[in-house]
């Protein structure tokens, strides 16, 4: 009898769920599709870390929810967030009248519990971004215009205006003016021609023949 008395007062301080289900639990941690993934699980108590998947982690049982993080060495990645929920020994405890004892659950965390955490999915690995190159602006062509001096104009010679009787005639007129002339001052010599024939075949000659 004394036994079960000191029991009592042992489950009214010290709270039925710290005594039967302690302040930690035990969280299984799987991923899909594929194993090995890093895991780090946290709550407001502290944080822990899975090393591959699947694997077992001890947490401390808080009124906050347990957050999962995971990541494999390829870069899949996901997580899951685990509410936390009241556990049922708390609601014993009040029904045999044990309120110093349900303070004491709820202080140290031990009124509340996760559920089974279900395989957390990893989403395939992020492809490496593409860095696009902008393309090099578009180069201004500069057009450079060379201005050649043109060419002097080869401007032909005029004609050389005649002014004497071998520029009108050239050397075989004047030669037969010459013979001419002297064909009549011989005849004149040799008294075949009068003076006044001789000036007048003279005059002529000058005027069909003679120097302009």
């Amino acid at each position: 009898m004394r036994c079960l008395v000191l029991l009592a007062a042992a489950l009214l301080l010290n709270g039925c769920a710290t005594i039967w289900e302690g302040t930690s639990q035990t969280v299984q941690i799987t991923t899909t599709p594929v194993d090995g993934a890093k895991c780090d699980v946290s709550n407001g108590r502290g944080i822990w870390t899975v090393a591959s998947t699947p694997g077992d982690v001890l947490v401390r049982k808080d009124d906050s929810e347990l957050k999962v993080d995971c990541i494999t060495p390829d870069g899949r990645s996901g997580g899951a967030v685990l509410p936390a929920s009241v556990h049922g020994v708390v609601f014993a405890n009040i029904a045999i009248g044990g309120v110093i004892g349900m303070g004491v659950d709820f202080a140290t965390g031990a009124a509340w519990v996760y559920p089974a955490a279900g395989p957390i999915a990893l989403a395939p690995p992020r492809r490496p971004a593409v860095t696009v190159t902008p393309m090099a602006a578009a180069t201004t062509t500069t057009t450079t215009t060379t201005t050649v001096a043109a060419a002097p104009t080869q401007i032909a010679a005029l004609p050389k205006v005649p002014t004497t009787t071998t520029e009108v005639w050239g050397a075989g007129q004047v030669q037969y003016f010459k013979l001419a002339q002297q064909s009549i001052e011989d005849l004149h010599n040799k008294r075949l021609l009068t003076d006044t024939e001789y000036l007048e075949k003279m005059r002529l000659l000058s005027e069909r023949y003679g120097p302009q």
